[in-house]
């Protein structure tokens, strides 16, 4: 079987954070799941929100951290490919809003705080923080 980056390369990836569990989340909440501000509840009180989505990656590392990561096919441009702090801006510019969302929910899930919000770009080939 060909692969795009071996089991070997995304090992070599996330061997950094100390992995010690790796977490499957699929999960389907309501945006009032999600928040506990008051005027945010209120704003969407009469309306059913529903918010969808899949988490591709969490990881609790050696000191039980939340890690979050998503992976991404987004095409750069040739600056950012060869500029890592362009392509992270491009990256949390596009996928922030999602991946708080999602670490909204794992926060829920695990009742802890995520330390980290990253995107694993596939063409860049590395992870970068949003």
């Amino acid at each position: 079987m060909d692969y795009i980056y071996s089991p070997s390369t995304l090992y070599d990836i996330f061997w950094p954070f100390a992995i010690q569990k790796i977490i499957s989340v699929l999960s389907l909440k309501t945006l009032e799941d999600f928040t506990d501000i008051a005027d945010q509840k209120s704003q969407f009180a009469d309306r059913k929100i529903l918010v969808q989505g899949v988490i591709d990656l969490c990881l609790v590392d050696s000191n039980d951290n939340l890690i979050l990561c998503d992976y991404k096919t987004d095409r750069l441009t040739k600056a950012e490919l060869g500029d890592k702090s362009l392509a992270q801006k491009t990256l949390a510019e596009k996928h922030s809003l999602q991946l708080y969302y999602y670490s909204l929910a794992i926060e829920k899930i695990f009742s802890k705080q995520t330390a980290s919000r990253r995107v694993y770009s596939l063409p860049l080939g590395d992870t970068v923080d949003v």
